[in-house]
């Protein structure tokens, strides 16, 4: 090996430590520059909520009589009624529906009103949402196959305890 190809091999190795050196130093400065950034938005956005930590405690919107629920301006309202709502099924079961122009309605199933919020929901365009759920499946020989939400082998003495 030639004193040049010597010179060469040291001087890239010496390159390399320095690029892995600045690299890390960029690297640990970014991330300290992104969680400050982070945390100045996070106090700004927290400031207009009397209590930061207490996330339960955000106001919602006040119930609005004169919201339509529908998407859009009123010239595509004439048009088409697609309905601004969202329905989301929840692991126990219970189906919420929701206004997304934050007029405050909101609806869970079993309360009164439900049923129209469905009918609604239908003719929205937007896809309900849900959480996993568990679903049976009852098969009997020579009929379909019966998907139930709720335990077929819990009986009524199951559940008082007899």
């Amino acid at each position: 090996m030639s004193i040049k190809e010597m010179l060469y091999t040291k001087i890239v190795g010496w390159l390399n430590v320095v690029t892995g050196y600045f690299n890390t130093q960029l690297c640990g400065y970014y991330l300290k520059k992104n969680e400050e950034h982070a945390d100045t938005f996070l106090k700004e956005f927290r400031s207009f909520r009397e209590d930061p930590t207490n996330f339960s405690a955000q106001e919602k919107a006040k119930p609005r009589k004169n919201c339509t629920h529908l998407k859009g301006s009123r010239r595509s309202q004439i048009f088409c009624k697609d309905y601004n709502l969202a329905a989301h099924r929840f692991v126990d079961g219970r189906t919420k529906i929701w206004c997304l122009n934050h007029c405050g309605f909101e609806v869970w199933s079993g309360q009164e009103g439900f049923k129209e919020a469905v009918a609604l929901m239908e003719q929205s365009t937007n896809t309900p949402t849900s959480s996993e759920h568990v679903v049976w499946a009852i098969t009997r020989k020579g009929q379909d196959t019966v998907y139930v939400d709720k335990d077929p082998t819990v009986t009524c003495q199951d559940k008082r305890g007899d």
